[in-house]
């Protein structure tokens, strides 16, 4: 997974995540194997469906919640890798999904601010 941090003005910074195909693919085939255990398609016995069936019906929701997925376990992973301290929510912004390519996207969040604190050693308590 690739990330690369851009600080824009204020506390506000920008996350761009590349995350490979490899990763995306496999939840791709779990969900794919999962729903044709209960599909129920006309023509097929229960858990007997064709995985292209599968794939062919409910391929393109399967890739949407999968994306879904991925995106939030990997900002997740992008803001520990990167030591972000963020204030709230993101915002996800153009999300790249193409068919056998990375998926790649853009969030934009707020941070908390870096506060230090000078000259504690020179107080003394009574």
């Amino acid at each position: 997974m690739e990330v690369t941090v851009e600080i824009l003005e204020g506390l506000e910074i920008k996350v761009y995540v590349v995350v490979p195909f490899d990763r995306i693919e496999e939840k791709i085939r779990e969900k794919l194997e999962q729903t044709a255990k209960t599909a129920k398609i006309n023509g097929f016995r229960p858990g007997k469906v064709p995985i292209s069936e599968i794939k062919r019906r409910y391929g393109q929701g399967i890739r949407q919640e999968v994306s879904g997925e991925v995106i939030q376990s990997s900002f997740a992973e992008a803001v520990q890798k990167e030591s972000l301290n963020p204030a709230g929510m993101p915002k996800i912004d153009d999300v790249k999904m193409q068919e056998n390519e990375d998926l790649e996207y853009t969030a934009t969040i707020e941070v908390f601010p870096e506060i230090e604190l000078n000259g504690l050693d020179d107080i003394e308590i009574e």
